[in-house]
């Protein structure tokens, strides 16, 4: 199935969230809201099938290239 690839935004978000940070702090850090950021991870959790702590794995093909 081909997935749309990832915005530079969200590779942003799955970048933090595997780097273990919560969503408020990813909201901090890149300057957004939390529901913004919230809506982000839901959106991909859908487009991927997976849990939010699952995304880094499930979308490495789609960050690298």
């Amino acid at each position: 199935m081909n997935r749309p690839a990832l915005t530079e935004i969200e590779s942003k978000v799955v970048g933090l969230i595997e780097e273990g940070w919560a969503r408020w702090k990813i909201a901090e850090i890149l300057g957004l809201g939390e529901t913004t950021v919230r809506g982000i991870i839901k959106r991909l959790c859908e487009r991927y099938g997976c849990g939010m702590n699952d995304l880094p794995e499930r979308t490495k093909e789609d960050r690298d290239g």
